[in-house]
Formats: C-alpha cells, sequence, structure tokens
C-alpha cells in the first residue's frame, strides 16, 4: 500500500471543489475610524458567519481581512447567498453596515497555488474598482 502525499491529499480533498476568496470591504477605513479593538469585533463575526454557512474544515483565514473557503461547486451559490443573508441580519459594533467581496474559481490541483491566488486577488481588484463607497 501507497502513502499517500501532500498532493494526493489535496487532490482527493479538494478535486470538485472551488475557491472562494472573501475579502472585507473599507477593512481599513473600519479600523482607522472605530479602532482596532472594533476591526477585532468585525473580523470574529464575520468568521463566525463564515464558519456557520460553508463548515469550520473548509474557511481559512488567509491574510488580516481575507477569507479562503473550499467549496462544493453545486452549493456555491446557495451559501454565498445565505452568507450574505446572514451578514446583512447581523448586528455589527457601531451599527457598522458590512460590505464584502468575493471571486471564485475551480480549484486546479495542477496549477500553482500562488498563480490561482493571484487570480482570485485580481478578480477582488477588479470588482472593488467599481464599487463606489460612502461613508
Amino acid at each position: 500500500m501507497k502513502i499517500k502525499t501532500k498532493k494526493d491529499f489535496i487532490y482527493s480533498n479538494f478535486i470538485n471543489k472551488d475557491i472562494i476568496l472573501v475579502d472585507i470591504d473599507r477593512f481599513r477605513y473600519i479600523n482607522h475610524e472605530f479602532g482596532n479593538k472594533i476591526g477585532d469585533l468585525v473580523i470574529n463575526l464575520f468568521q463566525e458567519k463564515l464558519i456557520l454557512i460553508f463548515g469550520f474544515e473548509n474557511v481559512f483565514r488567509f491574510t488580516g481581512n481575507e477569507y479562503l473557503i473550499f467549496v462544493e461547486q453545486k452549493d456555491i451559490f446557495n451559501k454565498l447567498k445565505k452568507f450574505n443573508k446572514e451578514i446583512k441580519n447581523t448586528s455589527f459594533p457601531k451599527l457598522i453596515n458590512i460590505k464584502f467581496s468575493y471571486s471564485i474559481e475551480h480549484y486546479n490541483p495542477f496549477d500553482s497555488f500562488e498563480s490561482q491566488y493571484k487570480s482570485l486577488k485580481d478578480k477582488i481588484y477588479e470588482i472593488k474598482s467599481k464599487k463606489i463607497y460612502k461613508s
């Protein structure tokens, strides 16, 4: 019997999944305007909702306000819709209205993670560049 490699593990666990990169919009503004303690509360509430909808084992905090989520392709839009509803119905501190951006890619175990992340990040930048924010 052959010992599984890291690549085998990744391939068998994520092969039919998509990657979602989720980014909290204007998070720097929230930290600057309301302070790091409020920013931390926002992160914690946001993260709780991600885990509630997508499952603990599928949600990874990647950077300060970015999360990577692995989700089955058939569930992706229903789960994003539920997540959006959860965020809208959550009372964030200081009545902050939280918005987020996301991008989606099919996970390809034969591509480097760096190239997939760059593609996801480029899509996020494009989406955010088209949004109009009001303070």
